[in-house]
């Protein structure tokens, strides 16, 4: 499983990847600080998620509505602002989260492995009393 992260503030890419490495350590992360990189990254590279951050050369709105014209791939927005509006509009075009910084670690977690969880079912790994414990299959509606 793959996660992408683009983001172009590099202190932010080495908080997540630390966290990633720790409670997610299944998911092999691949980043970039470039609005069109992620695009192109999102066609050739298959990312099971997305975290979207600040971006140097597009806003992670426009990113997002370019990913939506072509893939269902969840996304989860990191952003300087919050604003009803601006969240609302970043849901309306296609996040599947959105957190404002500075962002809880672990709720970012959280949200990735729901995300995961609600995509393919497969094992997923939780915190629990402050070690890594594997869980079982998620369950599938039918």
């Amino acid at each position: 499983m793959k996660a992408l992260i683009a983001e172009s503030n590099n202190e932010t890419v080495d908080d997540i990847s630390l966290v990633f490495n720790m409670c997610l350590p299944h998911l092999k992360m691949i980043t970039t600080d470039s609005g069109k990189e992620c695009l192109d990254m999102v066609k050739n590279n298959s990312p099971d998620v997305i975290i979207l951050g600040d971006l140097e050369d597009m806003s992670g709105l426009d990113v997002i509505e370019k990913i939506r014209a072509d893939s269902e791939v969840p996304v989860i927005l990191l952003s300087n602002i919050y604003d009803e509006p601006s969240v609302v509009e970043a849901f309306d075009l296609g996040a599947d989260g959105y957190m404002t910084k500075p962002f809880h670690q672990l709720e970012l977690i959280a949200r990735v492995r729901v995300i995961l969880r609600r995509r393919d079912g497969r094992l997923i790994t939780r915190l629990k009393n402050g070690g890594l414990k594997r869980s079982g299959y998620a369950r599938t509606r039918k």
